[in-house]
């Protein structure tokens, strides 16, 4: 694998094997990630915690999701579309991105429990042996 840093392209099949830290940055308010973050945050139903909502046929002004958490195989069909449209060199699962977030907040020192609260386990174990049977390398931060 060849990474050719003045244009940036990778030359090879696989471009995990040069990964670095990697980015992401917005030229202008249309791009940047935090503006848009904070956008769909912002339309989000105050009435429903969950991060993925069901979108509403006819949007607000003000909100554009309903106050009904968005199915677990609806996200896996958005995780799949996205990882395919952005070109991504594998195919990201809601297990995957779960077991990213989880690896990384141990990483960062948080502790168990309040792992268990993001991820849903309910044995200390059972994340344990999540966490430690995964490795950074597998779970490079998206």
């Amino acid at each position: 694998m060849i990474y050719n840093k003045s244009n940036k392209t990778h030359h090879g099949i696989d471009n995990r094997e040069n990964e670095q830290d990697q980015r992401m940055y917005g030229n202008n308010r249309d791009t940047c990630p935090v503006i848009s973050l904070d956008l769909y945050l912002s339309k989000l139903s105050p009435k429903c915690d969950a991060l993925f909502q069901q979108p509403l046929q006819y949007p607000k002004q003000t909100c554009w999701y309903a106050a009904q958490p968005m199915g677990k195989n609806k996200v896996a069909g958005m995780m799949a579309r996205i990882s395919k449209t952005a070109g991504l060199s594998k195919r990201y699962t809601n297990h995957y991105i779960k077991a990213t977030v989880a690896i990384g907040l141990k990483k960062a020192g948080v502790d168990l429990l309040s792992i268990m609260s993001v991820t849903g386990h309910r044995n200390v174990k059972s994340l344990d042996s999540y966490i430690e049977g995964s490795t950074y390398q597998d779970h490079r931060q998206l």
